[in-house]
């Protein structure tokens, strides 16, 4: 319920599954797939984003930033991933890297700034 509980919860997981809401609620989606903040937040806390890569993404994004669901064997993919987390360290870093040189909110700031003033 609280912020910091969150943010704590978040340090210690290796692994982070997100779906755009157009998956869980379509309805409140309104027909838009778009990228959350969980999606930022899990790689700005080093997780391993397991799930659905939402449209906008693709043009945030230079490379696919996420693990693709197996909706065949979803269980069993994570014990994979956690077997093999070690192949993923790369991924991870990259994002990691990727969120603080682009999409940090002072980013996002700067962008919305250049336009306006356009």
């Amino acid at each position: 319920p609280e912020t910091a509980e969150f943010l704590n919860g978040l340090a210690r997981t290796k692994i982070s599954i997100c779906v755009p809401l157009i998956e869980t609620n379509p309805a409140r989606a309104g027909g838009i797939s778009t990228m959350t903040m969980r999606y930022l937040q899990s790689m700005a806390a080093k997780c391993l984003v397991v799930g659905m890569l939402p449209a906008d993404m693709l043009r945030l994004f230079p490379y696919n930033p996420i693990v693709e669901i197996d909706w065949s064997d979803p269980a069993g993919q994570l014990h994979t991933l956690l077997e093999n987390f070690s192949d993923y360290v790369p991924l991870i870093e990259r994002n990691y890297a990727t969120v603080l040189a682009s999409h940090t909110c002072d980013k996002r700031w700067q962008a919305m700034a250049e336009i306006l003033r356009a």
